[in-house]
């Protein structure tokens, strides 16, 4: 989600339990003021010139890049 241009917001420890275990749900966003220029980053990114003959990404995305709101990445599950 973060190298998409989504921004960590924080988990909620123990949020539901599922088939009898409790689990943690994280949370992360995409504001509106945000989303023009992360579709625009995300376009570039998936343009078939960023592509080489085999199909390999030419340059590779990652979250600072797509969102300028990410002050630094934090490494979840």
């Amino acid at each position: 989600a973060i190298r998409l241009g989504f921004q960590y917001e924080g988990t909620w420890l123990k949020a539901e339990v599922c088939k009898g275990r409790s689990i943690d749900i994280e949370w992360f966003s995409i504001i509106d003021d945000e989303w023009p220029y992360i579709k625009q980053e995300l376009e570039r990114w998936l343009n078939p010139n960023n592509f080489d003959m085999n199909g390999e990404q030419l340059t590779k995305l990652n979250g600072k890049q797509v969102n300028p709101r990410h002050s630094k990445i934090i490494e979840t599950k």
